[in-house]
């Protein structure tokens, strides 16, 4: 530990992706606690899901990691608006929820008679009976029921063998409250994980999961890695549009970070490449309230890209830190 200084400790722990806070024994600690753990073989073929969390803006992308390709192909990059409908009781059909105040039969009346009285007002859809909405809830059982279908029915299908989630806050910002919508994120982030544990514990999936801070994924692409994990003071807007056009650059200049896939991967890798018009603050919300921001939910990019640079970033962490652990320290130090 002597060889290295606190300047050297923190950007060992930088380049892979690990809290960069504390003193030398304390960083020295926590880089060997992390490099003596069980590591991922990235001799074999991996799939790995990055999952960038949120309700009405959750973004996943696939990417497929080959020992003998090491550039990752993005098999899969979309985002999600998930519906959180109720969770109604399996003992009544909800049909016959729907239709208890709307058909006569259910409010004791007889059909014949009531065709007998029906007269030119029963014309009127101001009379008419409305069927009423399923409201959307956000209770536990709602949100687990949703959860689970999700997993099962799309994140799990392609059996990725390493899941990536975003590690949610309850305060952003330096907020001063939390806010219910950031508590049913959190929600959501806890049940995934409840689902994907159980999942494991019966065999059913057999992957791993892990889980990174945003805040460490960020800086990572946007530093210059000698210089530390520090981003200068800026806006959150400007740190989103920073990331986002970093992506874009890698689309329009070639990258040879990953490989694109096909399909829907090229759908979403062309809207990078169409540069939306400035907006004013009003349009972006930054100013008065508005009511007439009618920018559509698929022009927003960034958090496509947050899911994306963390399942590359993890991918960049892991080589890491299999580098050191064959080769020592120094390897990432000077690579």
């Amino acid at each position: 530990m002597n060889s290295y200084n606190l300047t050297q400790l923190r950007l060992i722990a930088f380049r892979c992706g690990l809290a960069t806070s504390g003193t030398k024994p304390i960083l020295y600690s926590r880089i060997l606690h992390e490099l003596t753990r069980t590591p991922t073989d990235l001799s074999e073929p991996k799939r790995i899901l990055s999952i960038d969390m949120g309700i009405r803006n959750m973004a996943y992308c696939t990417l497929h990691l080959d020992p003998h390709h090491p550039t990752p192909l993005v098999h899969a990059w979309k985002n999600l608006a998930m519906s959180m409908t109720p969770v109604i009781s399996p003992l009544i059909p909800r049909s016959i929820l729907l239709e208890d105040q709307t058909h006569p039969e259910k409010r004791g009346e007889d059909p014949e008679e009531k065709d007998e009285l029906k007269d030119d007002d029963d014309d009127d859809p101001l009379l008419q009976p409305q069927i009423p909405q399923v409201k959307e809830v956000f209770d536990p059982a709602s949100m687990s029921k949703t959860a689970y279908t999700l997993l099962r029915n799309s994140l799990l299908t392609n059996e990725p063998t390493h899941i990536i989630i975003e590690r949610q806050r309850f305060r952003s910002n330096g907020a001063k409250h939390i806010f219910e919508w950031t508590l049913r994120v959190n929600m959501l982030e806890a049940i995934l994980h409840a689902v994907l544990y159980t999942l494991q514990a019966e065999g059913v999936w057999k992957g791993s999961i892990s889980v990174v801070s945003p805040s460490r994924v960020g800086p990572f692409w946007l530093l210059d890695h000698s210089q530390g994990s520090r981003l200068p003071d800026s806006p959150r807007s400007k740190f989103k549009e920073k990331k986002v056009e970093l992506v874009r650059n890698w689309l329009e200049n070639g990258t040879t970070i990953m490989d694109l896939g096909k399909g829907d991967v090229e759908d979403v890798a062309k809207r990078y490449l169409v540069k939306p018009p400035r907006r004013s603050r009003k349009s972006l919300g930054m100013g008065k309230k508005s009511g007439n921001n009618t920018t559509p939910r698929k022009t927003k990019l960034d958090d496509l890209t947050d899911c994306l640079l963390q399942g590359l970033a993890w991918i960049e962490w892991e080589k890491n830190k299999s580098i050191a652990s064959r080769c020592g320290l120094d390897a990432i130090l000077n690579p």
